[in-house]
């Protein structure tokens, strides 16, 4: 990051330790950016374990998911230094060496921020164009994903290059010129908001070309809805910009934003995971396994083929399972075209999008 070349033109540090910010008024801060990337690691670390026992390997949108997290990590040790050097307390009470550390690893905290939402957002995509394979589909996920790209560079490029120059941005007594920096936030800030609603919606038009049973219907529609606590985060992160933005003490006048800040990016990556935990759920619980194997088979059930196009083909997944339960996914099967008269089981095979979806939720 650029804004790490010039940490050799801080001032020495007086030596002041406020012990990660555990004793300021930043402590829920401090407490959030310890707790929430040890419940993200977690749950990455489960979404991994599985896709390597039913799979085999990691796909794209893991990838995604594991660089991201790694960002938090960096985003929330960031956090936890600028804590140290007394961020969250009034400057008033501070020395000038103070200060300028504070507000060195508060930038740094600001570029990893937007990496790790965004890589959270093309995970989520990825994971998207991975299960469902209309042709349709699959050009409108890389269409998100390219704004994703166009919209992480641009924010995270306007992020470290906003003060000329940079060092003006943690040591305000230099000359030189910034951006607005409210205005940045504020564009980033709905960005995120609008993306995260567009990328929620986007399966339900598929969803609803299957003839699913009310419950599985429910039941993915409530998976895919995890994602409105990201959205509820990112609006009440909105609503502090304002106060933050025109505060004159940078270093405790933007606390109430940074909370939502680390709150939003972790649980971003906690959501994206959260389908996961289903299968780690029914293993526990074997009732909710029952409940779901119950509800697929009631009344012989049948689920039509997906009102696709002619053109439209499908990549079925095959699953088999043991007696204790587990479910083995083996190797996607050939493409199978689309055939107008076949009708599928609930539970059966050739098995639809849905039971793709399944394997990963």
């Amino acid at each position: 990051m650029a804004a790490l070349q010039t940490k050799s033109e801080l001032t020495d540090h007086s030596g002041t330790n406020f012990a990660a910010g555990f004793n300021t008024p930043a402590a829920g801060l401090a407490d959030l950016s310890v707790i929430g990337p040890l419940v993200a690691f977690a749950l990455v670390s489960n979404r991994v374990y599985w896709r390597l026992k039913t799979l085999g390997k990691v796909w794209y949108d893991d990838g995604c998911i594991i660089i991201s997290l790694a960002f938090l990590i960096a985003q929330s040790a960031a956090m936890l230094a600028s804590n140290n050097n007394g961020y969250g307390v009034p400057s008033s009470q501070l020395s000038q060496p103070d200060i300028e550390h504070a507000l060195y690893y508060f930038s740094q905290v600001q570029v990893y921020y937007k990496l790790t939402i965004n890589l959270t957002k093309a995970s989520i995509v990825l994971l998207y164009y991975r299960i469902f394979t209309t042709r349709a589909f699959r050009a409108c996920c890389i269409a998100i994903l390219t704004i994703i790209f166009i919209f992480a560079t641009s924010l995270t490029s306007t992020t470290i290059f906003q003060c000329t120059p940079i060092k003006k941005i943690y040591i305000q007594s230099t000359p030189g010129q910034c951006l607005d920096h409210l205005v940045l936030w504020r564009v980033n800030a709905l960005y995120n908001i609008l993306s995260d609603i567009v990328i929620i919606c986007m399966p339900f038009p598929v969803l609803r070309s299957l003839n699913l049973p009310t419950g599985q219907f429910v039941g993915l529609a409530l998976i895919l809805c995890c994602g409105i606590f990201v959205i509820l985060t990112a609006i009440l992160r909105f609503t502090t910009l304002g106060t933050s933005g025109r505060t004159d003490d940078p270093v405790s006048g933007t606390l109430p934003s940074t909370v939502w800040t680390e709150a939003e990016a972790c649980v971003a990556i906690i959501c994206a995971c959260l389908p996961m935990m289903r299968v780690l759920l029914q293993r526990w619980l074997p009732f909710l396994r029952n409940y779901a194997s119950g509800s697929s088979r009631s009344d012989n059930a049948v689920v039509s083929q997906p009102r696709y196009d002619q053109a439209s083909e499908l990549r079925p997944y095959e699953h088999l399972e043991s007696d204790d339960g587990s479910r083995r996914l083996h190797a996607p099967c050939p493409i199978v075209p689309r055939n107008p008269s076949q009708r599928y089981s609930a539970q059966g095979l050739p098995v639809t999008i849905v039971a793709g979806f399944k394997a990963d939720a």
